[in-house]
């Protein structure tokens, strides 16, 4: 795959307390993120970069539009928040029917449909909600059960994920974020970038502190120490409008 030489850009996140964590400007394109903790928090969090990223570039934005595979997207929110940062809907849903969450339909719905979208639409952000549902086993819509499947190598599956969330990101210089809910990062080992080069994954996080009050944290690496690993840190107010900086005056 002819990967693209673009400019990195950055999405800003709303908040300048958390873009300064991220490193002064946003969320980086061109990679993929692991974010995990609260879920409540997460799933906001990702609603609320569906909305920067059709900003302009000169707010922060992409000027794009988002890709939310998974059920937990909200409407109500998701416009709630464009009303609350003044930007428009620019957002597509790629909902699974209920009943065949596996690793095989999966992979089929990102290259029938996410790759056309980046392709033709002009996608810069992509979530992933809770991906790994299909890793390990099927929904049965009769008896609500879901059914566990062995594989022989989640590992392998794991990389082969990664490795075309990565050439995506690279080619059409995105961002793509994997929401799950977990507390521990998706691999405790780099991810394999391109074939020979390894690159690990960034690990974002959020943590409740108090009514409206939640920590947001980068971590350095996801190494198999999950509790030890050094992370940034920085404190904002949660509310029904999204993420805000705290007024500390």
């Amino acid at each position: 795959m002819q990967i693209e030489e673009e400019a990195c850009q950055y999405l800003t996140t709303g908040s300048a307390t958390m873009d300064a964590i991220l490193g002064g400007k946003g969320l980086p394109t061109r990679q993929v993120y692991d974010l995990v903790g609260d879920l409540r928090l997460g799933t906001l969090f990702l609603h609320q970069l569906c909305c920067t990223v059709a900003l302009p570039l000169i707010r922060g934005g992409l000027a794009g539009q988002a890709v939310w595979q998974g059920l937990s997207f909200d409407w109500k929110i998701y416009k709630t928040l464009c009303d609350s940062f003044g930007s428009r809907d620019q957002m597509l849903l790629a909902r699974p029917p209920f009943g065949t969450p596996t690793w095989q339909y999966f992979c089929q719905i990102l290259t029938t449909h996410l790759e056309p979208a980046m392709r033709q639409q002009g996608v810069r952000l992509v979530c992933l909600d809770e991906p790994t549902t299909y890793f390990y086993g099927t929904w049965d819509r009769e008896t609500l059960r879901y059914i566990p499947v062995e594989y022989a190598d989640l590992r392998t599956i794991q990389r082969q994920l990664l490795r075309f969330l990565w050439r995506l990101a690279l080619r059409y210089n995105s961002i793509i974020l994997i929401h799950r809910r977990t507390g521990c990062p998706v691999d405790p080992e780099p991810w394999i970038r391109d074939g020979d080069r390894e690159q690990p994954i960034t690990c974002l996080s959020f943590q409740e502190r108090s009514h409206r009050i939640c920590a947001f944290r980068r971590y350095t690496a996801p190494y198999r120490e999950w509790f030890k690993t050094p992370y940034v840190e920085s404190v904002v107010e949660c509310s029904p409008f999204g993420f805000r900086d705290l007024d500390w005056g």
